[in-house]
Parts: structure tokens; sequence; C-alpha cells
């Protein structure tokens, strides 16, 4: 928290959970984005990407997850591949 706020915003909490795996599928389901460990990056993972966090106070290990959007040209070329 204290990292956001040197970086001018307060995130708003929506939900809270204890188990990283539970967090990181809330982002998976659209339900915002969250801070993870980088430990918890697995190639399996298509639903999600962890970017580098940088600047002053950055959490080392850390990484900002968000769900991959995708788009509609993407989708059908996806089917085809399954």
């Amino acid at each position: 928290m204290a990292a956001c706020e040197r970086a001018g915003f307060v995130p708003h909490i929506a939900q809270e959970a204890v188990q990283m795996e539970t967090i990181v599928n809330l982002v998976a389901c659209g339900l915002g984005v969250a801070l993870a460990p980088t430990s918890f990056r697995t190639p399996e993972r298509r639903d999600v990407v962890f970017l580098a966090i940088h600047g002053p106070g950055a959490p080392v290990g850390y990484a900002r997850v968000v769900r991959i959007q995708k788009t509609e040209v993407e989708l059908p070329q996806r089917r085809r591949n399954l």
C-alpha cells in the first residue's frame, strides 16, 4: 500500500483473498489486478500476465498481475489451434 501511495494513488480493494492461487484466479476472471510474487508466474497460465514493477519503493520479487484481453480476431484462431 505504501508503494501505491508513493506512486500517487490508493487502490480500491474490492475483494481480498489469502491464497495466492485464488488471487491470480480472481484476476483471470476479470476482477481487477493484483501484486503477486514472481514465483507464481508459470508458462501454463495463458489468461494472465505478470508485469515487472519499477520505480522507487517497488516491491522486490513481485509483479503486477493483469488479465490478458482477448480480441475477436484472436479467439477464432485459438479455437482452430485447440
